[in-house]
């Protein structure tokens, strides 16, 4: 069970992101761009994100699709295709409240108590 000894800091939410992102050797290179993109379009729940990361791969398919959202969107920017780019950045606007939601959900799904700050 994960608990705050397997994740190694002092709170579940509390994290070192340079020695989260030193440990996520175990996600796939698009899921780790993902939450790369995840962490700057998400700068207050970075130590979450990281957490979350390091100690489970129940976010990494949705890591992965936002990658893969995100990357269309850059594309269809460049090649100013204003209906696809609207669309797409609909769908990561959509793809960042799944992983809010999750991230406020998680806790309870794997039976971890937040600490209380």
């Amino acid at each position: 069970m994960l608990n705050e000894a397997s994740l190694g800091c002092p709170g579940f939410w509390q994290v070192d992101a340079m020695s989260a992102h030193r440990q996520l050797h175990h996600i796939r290179p698009v899921s780790r761009r993902g939450l790369a993109r995840l962490m700057l379009k998400l700068p207050a729940h970075r130590g979450q994100l990281a957490a979350v990361a390091e100690s489970s791969i129940v976010l990494d398919e949705l890591f992965e699709i936002y990658e893969l959202a995100a990357a269309a969107l850059d594309g269809f920017r460049r090649k100013g295709n204003p209906d696809l780019a609207k669309e797409y950045a609909e769908t990561c606007v959509e793809l960042e409240g799944l992983v809010l939601r999750d991230l406020r959900e998680l806790p309870a799904r794997l039976g971890v108590q937040r600490s209380q700050s």
